[in-house]
């Protein structure tokens, strides 16, 4: 019996696109380039059934918006892990957008169960993370600025420590340029005027997000849970919510923390096993967010909890480092735990063993 089933790969582009459309036994149907939009690409595959394609591979990075069109257009698309999509185009010697069309209909075909997918967010969740994703540059922006200012000032022999308000900023910087003009007989006003407006609009920007998130955690149903464990503020909770979007598309808890990067990678060859650091596979942003709450559980919180009491066990055996990882990892599991069953935190119970919460040394 003939297989009429087809497979396409689309190497998606910020105009253009390349498509190509192999059949079941990978000969090449058709090889176009369109621009990237729904009714361009609509048109490269109007040739073929639309029953008759049984997947569309692209790479994750870009094009989301058009896989959900895509996909609205009730065709069968796939997102394609990037680092692990781009070892097997890397096969072909020359790079090229119509080789890379080509390889992800080639993983399409054969390899579309071993390469993972990546799970496509919902608007929400995707504009969500867009606003921490610029509230992480922003913080970035901040400290370089202050770090510039601390430099410029230190040279002169002042001191430029740490600020926390947005007032105490603008003040710590007027103080700092009659210092250095009344002892120096230099006026770096030039200089450091258009850094420290630049630096106190960051500061300004960034305390009205912080309070939009905060305001966002507190009334939101699954964050408002999540900001009840000690150690885990509105950043944290909207970042980990965001990511995860559906906490049914794990199979079991414990699998969420190989997914943000935090279980160990293992080193297997003949006679030789040996665990190595975390994999950092994860998303880099929350899991981060992940270890800082696990910081403040182990250090800051002052309200005693299983999980603290596990935590500092561990840096008794582990060290400091290491049981912050641990403990990122096992809040990881806790808060997808009380997002399915919907249960608020408790502190009381112990956390749940390794069987089914999955290695912490």
């Amino acid at each position: 019996m003939t297989d009429l089933r087809l497979w396409v790969g689309l190497d998606l582009g910020s105009y253009r696109s390349s498509i190509c459309v192999l059949n079941a036994v990978g000969e090449v149907q058709r090889e176009a380039l369109a621009e990237t939009t729904l009714e361009a690409i609509q048109s490269v595959l109007s040739d073929f059934p639309k029953e008759a394609i049984s997947l569309i591979g692209v790479e994750a990075g870009s094009g989301h918006n058009l896989v959900r069109k895509l996909r609205a257009a009730q065709y069968p698309v796939a997102i394609f892990e990037a680092r692990a999509a781009s070892k097997i185009l890397a096969l072909n010697r020359n790079k090229t957008d119509r080789n890379d069309a080509k390889g992800l209909a080639e993983i399409a075909r054969l390899a579309r169960d071993a390469v993972p997918r990546v799970h496509l967010k919902g608007v929400e969740c995707q504009r969500l993370r867009a606003q921490l994703a610029l509230r992480q540059q922003l913080v970035r922006q901040r400290v370089a600025i202050e770090g510039a200012l601390r430099s410029m000032f230190e040279q002169h022999g002042g001191k430029f420590g740490s600020i926390r308000s947005d007032i105490g900023f603008r003040t710590a910087v007027s103080r700092e340029l009659e210092r250095v003009e009344s002892e120096e007989n230099l006026d770096l006003s030039v200089d450091v005027e258009p850094l420290a407006a630049l630096g106190e609009a960051t500061r300004h920007y960034l305390t009205s997000l912080n309070a939009k998130f905060r305001t966002l955690a507190s009334e939101h149903p699954v964050c408002s849970n999540f900001i009840t464990i000690p150690g885990v503020g509105p950043i944290c909770a909207l970042s980990f919510y965001s990511l995860i979007e559906d906490p049914h598309r794990f199979g079991s808890a414990a699998d969420v923390g190989a997914y943000l990067g935090l279980t160990p990678r293992i080193h297997s060859s003949g006679t030789m096993s040996k665990r190595c650091g975390i994999s950092r596979m994860g998303n880099r942003m929350t899991r981060s967010h992940l270890v800082m709450a696990a910081r403040v559980i182990l250090g800051l919180s002052h309200q005693e909890t299983a999980l603290r009491s596990w935590g500092r066990t561990l840096v008794a055996r582990i060290g400091h480092r290491r049981a912050q990882v641990a403990v990122a990892r096992k809040l990881a599991i806790l808060m997808l735990s009380m997002w399915r069953s919907g249960q608020p935190f408790s502190s009381s119970p112990a956390p749940a063993p390794e069987s089914s919460c999955g290695s912490m040394r």
